[in-house]
Order: structure tokens, then C-alpha cells, then sequence
């Protein structure tokens, strides 16, 4: 293993490092913290604190169980978990480094939101209540609670939530529309994440941008399912294949380069093909702009949940396929042949320029 000083003399030599810092000014700026906890360190710890909490929250709910029984009033399922909610944001924002009380006060605050949902629901009879209250409720806690956690599954339950209404109303082709803002506030939070981190924002739209990530490819799970009462599937894919076009366009601005005519063509020509292959299978179509959007950024993380997703839905799609195996060892014999055919010309189009 190489030593700090022999890295340091190698970044002097290559002319990456000036002579105006010392060696023992750099050695102290890039040494590990030593305050720093070890990740199984922390999870043995944030667990700990959850399994804390399950006792807690048992014993809450068995005691507002047997209140509620005697009551029957569903206003004190609101007002004690809104005391939850309340005393934990307070817990958390109060001991904002320790991971125990951290992970505690999290699974009592969702305990806090869970009996104002159902508290919400006893009280209205109303699906559509119950799920505005929910949305409301989440929009609440990504501001006020501050942890990474909590703000990724409210953006989860307002989606959810967004669902529920589209199949009370029963206008189910409002998914498309759901799709395409997902995936543009996607887009946006990851683009221009630098500028969140610069000003240090980063606490909020990192979880919103894996959560808003996540519920994309949720809501797309439903593409692949036979008896699933959205039909034209191919609107979201045409919205995802236009913002797929523009991440292209931005990348290429944003790099300050420009790309050969031909590999322009190429590419283009590549992305709409695929559209038209994959029409009724916009999942495809999301994997690959996030998985292009993640490979820009730079997170691996994201990238590794897009490949996930991407495996997935491919899989779907070959499943699904109404031909005998024969056609489909064909068509998976094609595709990989278009695959190292454009591999080749896009090689061969770089060499050239």
C-alpha cells in the first residue's frame, strides 16, 4: 500500500501540487477523521435503535388500541400521533448526530404518521381523504424532519397516494402524466446536483431524487403486468424517449464537446428505434435514461439501482413476448447483433475524429 508522502511526491512530480503547501499541511488535510464511524458500526447501532422503538411503538399502539375500543374516536388516533410526530421532529432535530436516538425517533414518528392516516381514514370513511391527508402529511415531514430516510418514503407515500386517487377516480391513463413529471424532477435534481451540494441542500434533494427514481420505476412495474387497466403505454415512452433526447443534447452542451454528424445519426436513429421496439414497454425506456443519467454523475449507487431495474424490466419484456421460443432465441440473437454492430460504428466514427 502506498504511502501519504510517496502519493503526495508523485502529485509534486506530475505538477498536480504546487510548492507553496507542505507536505505535513497536506498530510493533515487528507488524513482520515478519526472521529469517523465504521458503517457496520452505524447499522449495528441503527438497528439497535429500532428494535428500541418496536417496543415503544408496541406498546403505544396496544394502548391506543384498547383507548380507541372504549372511545371509538378517531380524532385521539390524530391528536396522539401528531404529538408523536411533533415530540420526534423535535428528538431529531435536538440530537441530530446520534444514529440510536436517530433511528429511534424515526420509527415513532412513522408510527405518529401511521395513526394520523388511519385516524384520518376512521374518521371520514373517504379513500380520497385519507390519501389528500397522506400527501399533505408527507409534503409536511420532508420539510420539517430531517432525516435522509423519512424524506425518501414521503416521496414514496405521495406517490402512492397519487395512485390511490387515479384509481378512485378511475381516470387511469393519468400514469403517464405521473411518469413524465417523476421522471423530469429525476432529471433536474440529478443534473444539477453540484449546485444542491454547493449550497448545501444536498440533505433534501438526495433522498427526493432516489425516492422520485424509485417511485418511477414502481409505477412502471404496472406496464408489465397483463391485467393492468392502463392500455396506451406508449405515450410514456414517447415522454420518456424526448427527455432521453434532451439529456443527450445537455450532456453534449454541458461537456463543451461535439459529436461527429454521423455519430449524432447513430445515436439518435439508435434511441428512436429502441422507442418503436419497446413502445409498450416504457420501463425500458426509464432504465436507460437513468442508468445514462447516472453514468454521467457518477453515482453508483443510482446506477446500480437503474441496472436492477433495467434487468428487470427486459426480462418482462422477453416474457412477455407473445412467440414461440424459437422466434424469441432469434430476436435475442438480432438484438445482440444490432448491439456489437452499433458498438462497432460508434468505435470506428471516434477513431476516425
Amino acid at each position: 500500500m502506498l504511502s501519504m508522502q510517496t502519493v503526495i511526491s508523485q502529485l509534486r512530480t506530475e505538477g498536480y501540487l504546487n510548492n507553496e503547501v507542505t507536505d505535513s499541511e497536506l498530510e493533515t488535510l487528507l488524513a482520515p477523521d478519526p472521529n469517523t464511524i465504521p458503517w457496520y458500526i452505524r447499522g449495528a447501532v441503527g438497528l439497535s435503535g429500532w428494535i428500541a422503538a418496536l417496543f415503544i411503538v408496541g406498546f403505544v399502539i396496544v394502548g391506543l388500541g384498547t383507548m380507541y375500543k372504549f372511545t371509538e374516536s378517531a380524532l385521539i388516533l390524530v391528536l396522539i400521533g401528531t404529538g408523536l410526530c411533533m415530540a420526534m421532529t423535535a428528538v431529531k432535530r435536538y440530537w441530530l448526530e446520534s444514529i440510536f436516538i436517530g433511528q429511534t425517533s424515526l420509527a415513532i414518528n412513522l408510527a405518529g404518521q401511521l395513526l394520523i392516516i388511519v385516524g384520518v381514514g376512521a374518521e371520514t370513511e373517504e379513500i380520497i381523504a385519507t390519501a389528500i391527508a397522506t400527501i399533505v402529511l408527507q409534503v409536511i415531514m420532508i420539510q420539517i424532519y430531517p432525516d435522509p430516510i423519512q424524506r425518501f418514503l414521503s416521496v414514496l407515500m405521495i406517490v402512492g397516494a397519487l395512485f390511490v386517487l387515479m384509481e378512485e377516480w378511475k381516470f387511469y391513463e393519468a400514469i403517464h402524466l405521473l411518469v413524465i413529471i417523476l421522471a423530469t424532477i429525476s432529471l433536474i435534481i440529478w443534473a444539477v446536483d453540484s449546485k444542491f451540494v454547493s449550497r448545501n441542500l444536498d440533505a433534501i434533494s438526495r433522498p427526493i431524487g432516489f425516492g422520485t427514481v424509485v417511485a418511477l420505476f414502481g409505477l412502471l412495474i404496472i406496464s408489465t403486468l397483463e391485467d393492468s387497466h392502463v392500455v396506451y403505454w406508449w405515450f410514456s415512452t414517447s415522454g420518456l424517449l424526448l427527455l432521453l433526447l434532451g439529456l443527450m443534447a445537455y450532456i453534449t452542451h454541458h461537456a463543451e464537446f461535439e459529436l461527429p454528424q454521423s455519430m449524432l445519426i447513430g445515436l439518435v436513429g439508435g434511441t428512436v428505434l429502441l422507442t418503436l421496439l419497446t413502445a409498450q414497454a416504457p420501463g425500458i425506456m426509464a432504465a436507460c435514461l437513468i442508468v445514462i443519467l447516472a453514468f454521467w454523475r457518477g453515482d453508483t449507487i443510482l446506477m446500480g439501482v437503474a441496472i436492477a431495474f433495467l434487468t428487470l424490466f427486459i426480462s418482462a419484456f422477453y416474457y412477455n413476448l407473445n412467440l414461440t421460443l424459437l422466434q424469441k432465441s432469434l430476436m435475442l440473437l438480432a438484438s445482440g447483433g444490432v448491439c456489437l454492430g452499433l458498438r462497432y460504428f460508434l468505435k470506428s466514427t471516434a477513431n476516425e475524429n
